[in-house]
């Protein structure tokens, strides 16, 4: 899946998210649950999660709220 690059992350450099990984952070910024990204999506909630751990990771953040934070300050929300 090609990437979307979404910006620079401090001294970690540019990341980069794939577009479903995109579209996952996108529904976690909109306040949906991983079993509402889910069924969007036709993902099960095992690879929701498997998802949202390397949207952390790529973003440097540990929790769904910083994450959330980043994309509505970038415009993904």
């Amino acid at each position: 899946m090609p990437a979307v690059r979404l910006g620079h992350v401090g001294a970690v450099g540019v990341h980069h998210l794939t577009a479903r990984q995109a579209e996952v952070l996108r529904l976690l910024a909109r306040g949906w649950t991983d079993a509402q990204i889910a069924d969007e999506l036709f993902l099960s909630r095992r690879t929701v999660h498997a998802h949202l751990r390397e949207i952390f990771r790529k973003l440097g953040v540990s929790h769904r709220s910083a994450a959330t934070r980043y994309a509505i300050e970038h415009g993904l929300a």
